[in-house]
């Protein structure tokens, strides 16, 4: 094949590890308010310890701009987001059913959220890595964006 599938190829190889961890606290037997906080802690975590994922988001965010020969592979990376986000909803819903998350939060606006807290952070760390560390802020991110979802007294 050509450049965009050699691209495409590298990409895909760079982003198994974290799909697999995604995929792992996704489907954990945890509680899903807690499924979500592992989620959260564990990718940021992995941004700042994987140089390999960190290398792929930095050629994806700075490096690649919306080339034609380029669309199969972002249509791919959009149809995971969407996936992503769909399974991060259906947990809040679930976290609504036991009682764990308020019942007037939207699911979708929590999925939102969640995922703009991870891509948020990535960006901001990738620009300035001597900014802060998102591995040793990892939890405590993740608590703070779990809280305005939690019911009760605002533990996760």
């Amino acid at each position: 094949g050509g450049k965009a599938e050699l691209y495409q190829a590298l990409m895909a190889e760079l982003q198994r590890p974290v799909a697999a961890l995604v995929d792992a606290a996704l489907h954990d037997e945890r509680p899903p308010l807690e499924r979500l906080r592992l989620l959260l802690a564990r990718s940021l975590a992995y941004l700042e310890q994987d140089p390999a994922y960190r290398a792929s988001m930095e050629l994806s965010l700075f490096r690649t701009g919306r080339e034609p020969d380029l669309e199969a592979g972002l249509a791919q990376k959009i149809a995971g987001q969407r996936a992503l986000r769909a399974h991060i909803a259906e947990l809040v819903r679930q976290a609504q059913a036991t009682g764990a998350v308020r019942a007037d939060a939207d699911p979708q606006a929590a999925a939102m959220a969640l995922l703009g807290l991870l891509n948020g952070v990535a960006l901001i760390w990738l620009l300035d890595p001597q900014g802060f560390s998102p591995a040793a802020q990892a939890e405590a991110l993740a608590d703070t964006l779990l809280r305005g979802l939690a019911a009760r007294d605002g533990t996760t």
